[in-house]
């Protein structure tokens, strides 16, 4: 995934948000509460507005779905994030672990960048 819209396309097909009606949908609620003129015009501007990258309030929800995958587990430290997903038998399938190491990258960007990673890995497993 290379920018934030497309990441934000990735991540709003993976907590399954939903386009219709002239609106924009999230188990079934209004994910914003206005109506847009078409429902093109609610995707486009939901994909331009979306906070995921800055905000822990767009992105916890994201969290809160990959730790209902199944074998997967999400921890977020001072430290960093890891991200793991094993089988039955646990045979590591997937595994992230970056570090905050620097003032360059805050903790918000470490788990934004790993959920992204993560979900770049769901789809294309799933």
């Amino acid at each position: 995934m290379e920018t934030i819209i497309e990441n934000c396309k990735a991540i709003a097909k993976f907590i399954e948000i939903e386009f219709k009606d002239r609106n924009v949908y999230l188990g079934g609620h209004k994910f914003y509460n206005m109506n847009f003129w078409t429902t093109k015009q609610a995707e486009k501007t939901f994909y331009n507005e979306a906070k995921y990258h800055l905000s822990y309030d767009w992105l916890i929800p994201v969290v809160d779905k990959i730790e209902l995958i199944d074998f997967t587990i999400v921890t977020i430290n001072k430290f960093g994030v890891r991200i793991v997903t094993t089988d039955i038998n646990d045979k590591v399938l997937f595994s992230i672990h970056p570090k905050i190491c620097n003032f360059d990258n805050s903790k918000i960007d470490t788990l934004y960048n790993a959920v992204t990673r993560f979900i770049e890995w769901y789809n294309l497993e799933y």
